[in-house]
């Protein structure tokens, strides 16, 4: 299928899925276009999924081992569980579901409930508003960016509802880890993609 770059428009042709006009999932990393650059012709650097460098902020191929843009190691999937289940205060869990919930805070203002769900019944959740332009945005970086299976589809939800309406955009992590704070648990990282075993990372604990 044809999906379009946002950044220089060029037609790529990746595996995927459509219903209708709306492309739900794609398989592309990066865009295949070639752009006219200071040295001549170069690929578009846009990248559809991508890790983080956490020294630099450059995006990276989702399945790199050092950041294009300033060599340092990045982070491995394993080595992350491994660090997580290390902790005492930390809960890890390997999704087998994730539930989506329009709700209310305690003020009475809509909100949207992401709840990820393990084999034995154990749960985290997070919270997300849609109200105002810079919660979407918000929501957009923290939540959607990752969770798209038709990355850079343009597609921006204005309601918890619509969000709910239309999950089948969605994708669950593999793995979720949480922090306790307090008396509760915030999640603190999302692994997707992961290509490692969860025993391994449990054995090594």
């Amino acid at each position: 299928m044809q999906v379009e770059c946002p950044a220089c428009g060029h037609a790529n042709l990746f595996w995927g899925k459509r219903e209708g006009d709306i492309v739900i999932e794609h398989f592309g990393r990066r865009c295949q276009g070639l752009i006219e650059g200071g040295s001549g012709r170069q690929q578009c650097d846009f990248r559809f999924r991508f890790k983080v460098c956490g020294e630099c902020g450059a995006e990276n191929d989702i399945a790199a081992r050092r950041c294009h843009g300033c060599q340092m190691l990045l982070v491995d999937a394993d080595d992350k569980l491994k660090d997580a289940l290390k902790l005492k205060d930390a809960k890890v869990l390997r999704v087998s579901g994730m539930q989506l919930e329009a709700t209310t805070n305690g003020r009475g203002l809509p909100r949207l409930k992401v709840t990820y769900h393990d084999e034995d019944g154990a749960s985290l959740a997070e919270w997300f508003a849609l109200e105002t332009p810079a919660q979407r945005r918000a929501f957009s970086a923290a939540f959607l960016r990752d969770h798209l299976r038709a990355p850079a589809s343009g597609w921006q939800p204005m309601s918890p509802d619509e969000v709910i309406e239309e999950q089948q955009r969605l994708r669950a992590p593999d793995f979720v880890v949480g922090r306790k704070v307090g008396r509760h648990f915030q999640i603190r990282d999302k692994l997707f993609d992961y290509q490692g075993r969860f025993r391994k990372a449990a054995e090594a604990s």
